[in-house]
């Protein structure tokens, strides 16, 4: 998990949402893989290392993108996430001890794990979809548009930076070849 941690973190540094995808993506073929090995043992040995590695590059990218989701809201931000691990927890139990009761076996969880991170990379890829449609409309989802917390320059400076229906993602308005010739409120 130390490694992971790491990973993670770097990995944070090029994309959060790239991060998740890759680690979700990963998850689920490292969990098919171990399913094809857990009957030869020793071989399964590295895979487990991998497999933890995957949850804390995945953890340590969905923490970072639910703390910057909640905004001023920090201790609420840090149950969400709490909560959110607990309910994935006990979701994630639930259908691996469903079919080991239905007799398939002790490795027929391992399958339900490698489709459960498809699940959940469907619909992180959906949320990555609306966040970014709502940045590059110039509405926040909490509301209050993004350049109030210096997220992305406003759109009187955006207007002459990209042409109109760009796909091109908003700037940070530290950059200053992206900062309007006056200074705003929340662009400086």
């Amino acid at each position: 998990m130390t490694v992971g941690t790491w990973v993670g973190g770097e990995l944070a540094s090029w994309s959060v949402y790239r991060s998740l995808l890759l680690a979700g993506a990963g998850s689920a073929v490292l969990m098919g893989a171990f399913w094809a090995v857990v009957p030869y043992g020793w071989w399964a040995l590295p895979l487990l290392f991998l497999i933890s590695a995957a949850g804390a590059v995945f953890v340590t990218n969905l923490q970072f993108r639910l703390m910057k989701a909640a905004g001023d809201a920090v201790t609420l931000g840090a149950a969400m996430i709490q909560s959110a691990l607990n309910i994935a927890n006990a979701l994630g139990a639930w259908p691996g001890g469903v079919v080991i009761s239905a007799g398939l076996g002790h490795r027929a969880p391992a399958l339900i794990d490698a489709a459960l991170p498809v699940a959940g990379v469907a619909l992180l890829w959906w949320s990555a979809r609306v966040d970014r449609r709502t940045l590059l409309r110039g509405r926040s989802v909490r509301g209050r548009p993004p350049w109030s917390a210096g997220l992305c320059c406003p759109p009187d400076a955006s207007a002459r930076l990209m042409p109109p229906r760009s796909k091109a993602p908003w700037r940070h308005c530290s950059d200053s070849r992206y900062r309007p010739p006056t200074a705003t409120a929340g662009c400086a």
